[in-house]
């Protein structure tokens, strides 16, 4: 299973999941920095790693995204988690809401401020993630929507459909000469 397998699959099931309904977007990888999109990586990431998020708010300190579902192969470690990070201090009023709404405990030392629910603990197969995605879009997504939504203009928003659609145009032009 490479890794950018997993891009590619989650992509295209991310991207058909737009055509269907405009409104529904995700974050992909937005710097080419090592030449990465051109290797496939269209998401945040690395070698051992994805992240995706579905709302614009990063956390600078991690730099990672301030909600993030992450798809994890380090070594033996074949997992898949939602996460939440505030570590440089930004957007943590809107992560407090949803940790206390979902009832997480920190990750690491107690002033970290990151937060992560573990969904497949030893995935063996690519399609356990979409069953995953597809769950957290179904279940974990609506709720972080509604509570975004009631904290408008508090550092976590939902992605703009110019950034989205830049993103995306930039990605289907490197897949289309593949």
């Amino acid at each position: 299973m490479e890794i950018t397998d997993i891009h590619e699959m989650i992509y295209k099931y991310l991207y058909d999941k737009h055509l269907a309904d405009s409104t529904f977007k995700f974050t992909t990888r937005t710097r080419n920095n090592r030449g990465r999109l051109e290797k496939g990586y269209w998401f945040t990431g690395g070698e051992d790693y994805i992240e995706i998020s579905f709302w614009k708010g990063k956390d600078s300190l991690a730099k990672i995204n301030n909600i993030g579902f992450t798809v994890l192969l380090r070594n033996t470690r074949k997992e898949v988690y939602y996460n939440f990070s505030c570590k440089d201090g930004n957007n943590c009023e809107v992560i407090n809401k949803l940790v206390a709404q979902f009832n997480l405990r920190k990750i690491g030392n107690p002033v970290n401020n990151y937060w992560e629910k573990t969904i497949i603990s030893n995935f063996y197969d690519m399609n356990q993630i979409i069953v995953a995605l597809d769950t957290f879009i179904n279940n974990e997504k609506k709720v972080i929507d509604r509570i975004i939504q009631q904290n408008r203009g508090k550092g976590i928003e939902f992605i703009p459909d110019k950034d989205f659609e830049k993103n995306i145009q930039k990605i289907e032009n490197i897949r289309s000469t593949c």
